[in-house]
């Protein structure tokens, strides 16, 4: 394991957190003075920064971005801020480091989607699946696949990574500037 095993997975996109049993060596790795150091003058010569908040890292350009690169941004993320949008209305005291099951986050959405018809169609957008179900099951596979959860050994028993935080802000901004609309 070296610094170039970190900047491969940043440089996907991907963050690291924490308390992710997959990543998390990499995180303790960038605690390390020295290692952190060599790490953000590498990134630094190649025009990125390394930011830490809130139990995860991720890379991010010095340069302002560009207007095609914020359109490309938000379309690579727009399925993971829909999908973090339904988890947080669903699971409203959601906690880096607990644990959600498909079966109950399910049933517990079951309370909320006839009152608000908002959730079925962000389901619709993450998954073309009819069936409820399986349109969860492949929000959860979206947020495992980009390191906002992680699959436990369980089948249907995921870790909510650090990363979230992340993508809760993203959500809240986004609320945030439908009210001033």
């Amino acid at each position: 394991m070296d610094l170039g095993d970190i900047y491969e997975v940043l440089s996907s996109g991907k963050m690291i957190s924490k308390n992710s049993s997959e990543y998390g060596h990499y995180w303790s790795m960038l605690y390390n003075p020295e290692d952190l150091k060599k790490f953000n003058d590498a990134v630094s010569v190649l025009g990125f920064n390394l930011i830490s908040e809130n139990g995860y890292i991720y890379l991010s350009k010095k340069a302002p971005m560009k207007e095609k690169e914020i359109e490309d941004y938000i379309n690579k993320h727009k399925k993971i801020i829909v999908a973090v949008s339904v988890l947080r209305q669903i699971e409203q005291s959601i906690d880096v480091s607990e644990f959600l099951i498909v079966q109950n986050f399910f049933m517990s959405m079951q309370e909320y989607i006839d009152d608000d018809p908002t959730i079925k169609e962000r389901l619709n957008f993450i998954s073309e699946k009819e069936d409820e179900y399986y349109q969860v099951e492949e929000l959860f596979d979206l947020l495992a696949r980009n390191k906002v959860i992680e699959r436990l050994h369980s089948e249907n028993k995921y870790r909510i990574l650090a990363a979230l935080d992340y993508y809760i802000n993203l959500v809240l901004m986004s609320e945030y500037n439908e009210e001033e609309e």
